[in-house]
């Protein structure tokens, strides 16, 4: 699906016509599989059991191919952007600012410049390498693959290489308003923290009168 995606250049029916192409490759057809996409890409292939059309084998991967809302949506795929990139940074947020925890508009505020810095300093990180200069991998065994084994990258220590530079940066920078700020009060309005503060969200719509509120809370179980 990725690769349908990916080689297409956005062209909606083009990755339609790519993913719903299984269905005849399976059954070790290869050509006609559309006007767009008239054949498969890959080269020759080695002998092997191929799904039988009309089979109830293949009758039941054409239901999932097939599938209304797949075929309805596979066609909106992005070509270049994918969300596993946004899905790490959360987790980098959930770290720096759990969500179990209260943090008040200037922590949470803090926490997420912190969970950037972190993200941006650490996400594009070069594949390890051993002693002899080969690249380095680990395999997972993820419940979904059945025991089969996928190689992930292994990537350099960020808190070896990484992680001292933006906190390097920052400790720079607190000692620095230290010395120019005599307590937290001073730097707090020198960095007018409070402007940017919003008000509390119950605030951002108009309370009824508290009478108002009982009454109709009486109504309604005079209702029932």
């Amino acid at each position: 699906m990725y690769w349908c995606a990916a080689s297409s250049n956005g062209n909606g029916e083009m990755v339609l016509q790519k993913w719903q192409s299984i269905l005849n490759h399976v059954a070790n057809i290869h050509h006609g599989h559309g006007d767009q996409f008239q054949e498969c890409q890959h080269g020759p292939l080695e002998e092997r059991a191929w799904i039988k059309q009309g089979s109830m084998a293949h009758d039941e991967l054409k239901s999932v191919v097939n599938g209304r809302m797949l075929v309805k949506d596979i066609k909106k795929l992005s070509p270049g952007q994918q969300t596993s990139g946004l899905e790490a940074f959360h987790k980098v947020v959930c770290h720096f600012a759990p969500k179990m925890v209260h943090f008040f508009h200037s922590q949470m505020n803090a926490r997420l410049y912190l969970a950037a810095l972190h993200f941006n300093e650490n996400s594009s990180r070069e594949q390890a390498v051993d002693k002899n200069g080969t690249p380095m991998y680990s395999i997972s065994y993820p419940k979904g693959r059945k025991g089969e084994g996928i190689a992930k990258e292994v990537k350099v220590n960020y808190y070896i290489k990484f992680i001292s530079e933006y906190v390097d940066q920052l400790m720079e920078e607190v000692l620095l308003h230290r010395q120019v700020h005599q307590t937290y009060s001073q730097a707090r309005i020198y960095r007018n923290l409070e402007r940017a503060r919003p008000g509390p969200l119950s605030t951002s719509t108009p309370r009824r009168p508290k009478q108002d509120i009982i009454e109709n809370q009486i109504c309604c179980f005079n209702r029932l």
